[in-house]
């Protein structure tokens, strides 16, 4: 911050609940995709995932979209959704 810089962290909710305790001053962004059936073609496509981590990975994802979603939430300052994954 003395540098002018801004500092850009790629973090999950549970990381996020962590560190805005110890910088409360912080701007979050939660960035998800369009469906959750989106963010399971998107991992197929990748050729990345056997069929037990994508069932992880899909389950792990539910929950994190919802709480990054729940309005109550002071987590998350700005949301936004990756309509195109080639923009981002």
């Amino acid at each position: 911050m003395a540098a002018k810089k801004i500092p850009l962290l790629d973090i999950d909710i549970q990381g996020t609940h962590k560190f805005i305790k110890a910088f409360p001053e912080s701007r979050t962004m939660f960035i998800l995709p369009p469906t959750v059936g989106d963010l399971e073609k998107r991992l197929i496509t990748r050729g990345t995932e056997t069929p037990e981590s994508l069932k992880t990975r899909i389950g792990n994802a539910k929950a994190e979209i919802a709480e990054g979603l729940n309005n109550a939430s002071s987590l998350i300052g700005y949301r936004l959704i990756n309509n195109d994954i080639e923009k981002v």
